[in-house]
């Protein structure tokens, strides 16, 4: 490049030649212009952006800063508050002995003269406890609580006190959502999202209704033996619930309280989108709310005759109770006695082990199938059945009342049979049936307590009622003249096919059969033979060539014969 294109530096650089030459008055003006417009900000930079001097100015103005703001600035005690605690817990917690022995001059005084002040209340509330104890005033405060079910303190609570704070409810204004809730130990329960909703409705009323302001609003509502006091905020409410008369210097602590709240968390009340554990925090100023004061109960007069009285009615209950106690022990004990009394008595329960001291009564034994129900005996003793433990074991009575009775339950005398044991053996006597006669023959010795059936006076009513047909039968003749029938025979024909159709289903029951006898001169007998044969019903007849009954052979008799229905041979019944 040729010299003609070189330049010379702005501030003065080497020349052509190699040597620099002095900068221009123009350029030198220039910098000391920059420098004095831009001087003093490129200085504060610089002083900004080094971190001792910023430490340096900010301590010097934090003191004058603090106290500026002053003491009462809530909002700046808020904000150092997280810190001092903090930094206080770690301080007690690294020099522990360090903090106690400087605060044991301060706090050891007070600590004695609280625990002297507590002890002289307790002995005063003794005191106090002691003298209405014993008068009439004491007696109807232990009947209120009686009646009511409430304890005796809580009637004489109720009676000498003048207020209490009961419930402190916090309430987002804008919403009317619960933000936090106290009460005191014991207070009636409630629903404290209800009574939130209930406020908040009745100040949209009273607003609407009366065109109040808008820090204005409904401050007392008397809900029966309550009363609840309202303060109202920016953006929170504040509700309490008293019983009794509370002082009028109780409404600044809650309207401070208030205002405490909605310093330290102006934030969270602008912001509240329905999360109420920010609120949290409040729970120590509210608590603080919950106060109490009770007035001395008036001193009660000493009148002897009130002592007097009191003690007689002490002393009168107290030897109805003792009266009542053992009227009721001795009753139980005699209801007990009777109960074992009819189980000792009744046959058929034989006991093993018995307490009638314990409670439920235990019984352990033995029970025949047959014998009563041992719970009727407690119902009869006035002793209800869950009050008795029994365990019987089944087993059969020997004694002959309870051997009749099962005998009777398994085989069912008819009418007309009498049953007696003597010894073991059963017997019967009187008519029956032939199939229960069978019966009796056959299961009587399979009955507990039957070791013999005896069935000597027992008689067959079936075979009796055959035997008498049988008999009429053999009354029957059938007489001839010459050879041929005599006037008015076959009348008595018919009714002796009508005696061998009965004697035939009689038999049938007696598990035999009946076969009717002929006996009469072979020409005659013959002929009343072909003439009874072919009748329906009547049974085999057999021709017996003989003389007849009557002893003339100008007539023919008749005779039953029971026969074996497998052999088929004939008795004579």
């Amino acid at each position: 490049m040729s010299d003609r294109f070189a330049q010379p530096e702005r501030n003065g650089g080497p020349s052509h030649n190699g040597h620099p030459e002095p900068p221009p008055p123009a350029a030198a003006g220039f910098d000391e212009l920059r420098d004095l417009l831009v001087g003093p900000e490129k200085e504060a930079l610089a002083r900004l952006e080094d971190p001792e001097r910023r430490l340096e100015e900010i301590s010097a103005a934090l003191p004058e800063a603090l106290v500026r703001r002053g003491a009462n600035d809530k909002l700046l005690v808020a904000a150092l508050r997280p810190t001092i605690e903090n930094a206080f817990i770690g301080s007690i917690k690294r020099q522990p002995k360090f903090f106690a022995d400087l605060l044991v001059p301060v706090i050891a005084p007070t600590i004695r003269r609280a625990i002297a002040a507590a002890f002289e209340n307790t002995l005063e509330a003794l005191r106090r406890m002691t003298e209405q104890t014993f008068t009439l005033q004491g007696l109807k405060w232990r009947l209120e609580a009686m009646r009511s079910g409430l304890s005796v303190a809580e009637v004489a609570l109720r009676h000498t006190l003048r207020y209490r704070v009961e419930q402190v409810l916090l309430i987002h204004r804008e919403t009317g959502v619960l933000l936090q809730f106290v009460a005191v130990p014991g207070a009636p329960s409630a629903d404290s999202d209800m009574v939130s909703g209930m406020l908040s409705a009745i100040e949209q009323f009273v607003r609407d209704s009366f065109k109040v302001g808008e820090g204005e609003g409904l401050n007392t509502v008397r809900v029966g033996e309550f009363i609840v006091w309202v303060e109202f905020g920016p953006r929170a409410v504040l509700a309490a619930t008293i019983r009794g008369t509370p002082p009028a210097d109780l409404r600044p602590i809650l309207a401070d309280t208030l205002d405490g709240i909605h310093s330290l968390h102006a934030r969270d009340l602008a912001d509240f989108k329905g999360d109420a554990s920010p609120f949290e925090s409040c729970r120590p100023e509210l608590e603080a709310c919950l106060r109490s004061e009770a007035s001395a109960p008036a001193p009660a007069k000493r009148s002897r005759v009130g002592l007097k009285l009191a003690f007689a009615l002490l002393l009168i209950t107290l030897v109805t109770w003792l009266g009542w106690g053992a009227l009721t022990a001795r009753t139980e004990r005699m209801r007990r006695d009777q109960f074992v009394s009819l189980l000792e008595a009744e046959p058929g329960l034989v006991t093993t082990f018995l307490d009638r001291e314990s409670t439920p009564i235990r019984v352990r034994g033995f029970r025949d199938p047959i014998a009563a129900d041992p719970a009727q005996f407690a119902t009869a003793a006035g002793i209800p059945a869950s009050a008795i433990s029994a365990q019987w074991e089944p087993y059969f009575s020997l004694e002959p009342s309870f051997v009749l009775r099962r005998v009777r339950r398994e085989i069912a005398p008819p009418a007309g049979v009498t049953l007696r044991i003597e010894g073991g053996t059963l017997r019967a006597q009187g008519r029956a049936p032939h199939a229960w006669v069978e019966l009796f023959r056959r299961n009587a010795r399979g009955i507990p307590g039957v070791t013999r059936a005896d069935d000597s006076l027992l008689a067959d009513a079936d075979l009796v009622a055959w035997r008498d047909l049988a008999e009429k039968a053999e009354a029957i003749l059938i007489r001839f003249e010459g050879d041929a029938l005599a006037e008015g025979q076959r009348e008595s024909l018919a009714r002796l096919a009508v005696l061998a159709r009965e004697a035939a289903e009689l038999s049938k029951g007696l598990g035999r059969g009946t076969q009717v006898e002929v006996s009469g001169e072979l020409f005659r007998a013959s002929l009343i033979v072909g003439a009874i044969a072919p009748i329906a019903g009547v049974p085999p007849v057999l021709l017996r060539v003989g003389p007849p009954s009557s002893g003339t052979q100008d007539s023919v008799s008749f005779r039953f014969l029971l026969t074996d229905s497998t052999s088929k041979s004939s008795t004579s019944p």
